[in-house]
């Protein structure tokens, strides 16, 4: 069944190349064309429906959003502590290695690299307040080495923490 509330697809060489058959078709001259134009136009649906139902499938096996709230959630309440991958897996019931590959495909990062922007964030918050040093900043967002935190902090943010500060 065709899926009207779909209206754009990803690249696909087969719809294209449909297209592209369909169009050719319909510039040709000759008795067949109404033919071949129906049939090339009844594949092209094909086509789209097969597309529609691969989306289907393919976004039915991807947890959504919903499931790394648990995870998420706890990334949140433990930035200053140890994180681990076992233990945000278990929050949001699945192995580790389906987790991980499930979190980076769905948030588009590693769950290593969301916990990282978000201790980043935290010590962004903590260096606006001028009584915070940047060492005590680096621990309370729950970096353990200082030279690492202002390495990561350079890099994602284009400046070490006493220039972002000032």
């Amino acid at each position: 069944k065709l899926n009207f509330g779909q209206y754009h697809f990803l690249n696909n060489k087969e719809l294209a190349s449909s297209i592209s058959k369909l169009i050719s078709i319909s510039m040709e001259e000759g008795v067949a064309k109404d033919a071949l134009a129906d049939l090339s136009l009844k594949i092209l649906l094909m086509r789209i429906i097969q597309t529609q139902n691969l989306a289907t499938v393919q976004s039915a096996t991807l947890p959504d959003h919903a499931t790394f709230k648990p995870a998420i959630a706890y990334i949140s309440n433990h930035l200053s502590g140890k994180i681990s991958i076992d233990k945000l897996a278990s929050e949001s019931y699945m192995s580790r290695s389906v987790f991980f590959q499930a979190f980076k495909k769905h948030m588009g990062i590693s769950p290593l690299e969301y916990v990282q922007q978000e201790r980043i964030k935290l010590a962004k918050l903590l260096l606006a307040d001028k009584s915070i040093s940047v060492t005590d900043a680096c621990y309370q967002s729950g970096f353990n080495n200082l030279n690492y935190f202002i390495k990561l902090f350079k890099r994602m943010e284009g400046v070490t923490p006493n220039v972002y500060r000032k």
